[in-house]
Formats: structure tokens, C-alpha cells, sequence
């Protein structure tokens, strides 16, 4: 047996074609006549359906901030290994502002790095 396609599967072809239904036929004849308006949709619609929805969205979502009792915490844990926060962020490999801002309780709640900064304080 050969792993070829058989050639003779190629042979034969059909086409089945539906049968236009007697309904779309006289609608047809309708249209050519004249006696159906036909309204064009708008393509625009539904995008303009979309933006009215986001317009008009009255919920205001704000991005949650860590809370001050965590920035305290950290500033402790800091304070009591007397490093500044130069120095640690040095030690983390980050931006010194990045640790100002998460003690400050003005930066977004970032978990992975106010882990890593906890475990790093606690383990020296």
C-alpha cells in the first residue's frame, strides 16, 4: 500500500447549490419593482451605541494606593536596620524614589515589591 493519495479520490466533484427560497424571490421582485424601500444600515451604529455607553458611565474606578499603616511599618523596619532609603533601595536594585513613595502611602499597591522589601528587611 502505497502512502500516496489515491488519484481517483480527485476525480468526482459535486456542487450542491441551495435553492433560493420563494420568499427571497419575491422580495427580489418587489425591490426591482420599486414597491419596497430598502434602508441602508448604519454601519456606524453600534460604535456609536458603544461610545454612548462609555460617555455616560457614571462609575470611576481609582487605582488602589498602598495604605499609609504599610509604608509606616516598612520606614520601622528600616529605620531599625539604620539604613536610609537610599541604601536599601541599593541593596534591592530599585529606584530610591520607589521606596519614598511606598512609605509616603502615595504609590500603587505593587505587592510583589513590598514583599520583597519586607522579607529583605527581616532577614538581615
Amino acid at each position: 500500500m502505497s502512502n500516496s493519495i489515491d488519484e481517483s479520490l480527485w476525480d468526482a466533484v459535486t456542487v450542491l447549490k441551495k435553492n433560493k427560497s420563494k420568499a427571497s424571490t419575491s422580495l427580489n421582485k418587489e425591490k426591482r419593482n420599486g414597491n419596497v424601500d430598502v434602508l441602508e444600515r448604519d454601519k456606524n451604529a453600534e460604535k456609536n451605541q458603544k461610545m454612548y455607553k462609555l460617555e455616560n458611565d457614571t462609575e470611576t474606578l481609582k487605582p488602589e494606593k498602598v495604605k499609609l499603616s504599610i509604608g509606616k511599618e516598612l520606614a520601622k523596619l528600616r529605620t531599625e536596620k539604620k539604613l536610609s532609603q537610599k541604601e536599601l533601595a541599593k541593596q534591592l536594585n530599585i529606584k530610591p524614589i520607589d521606596i519614598n513613595t511606598i512609605e509616603s502611602g502615595k504609590s500603587l499597591n505593587n505587592k510583589q515589591l513590598i514583599s520583597r522589601i519586607r522579607n529583605h528587611l527581616q532577614k538581615k
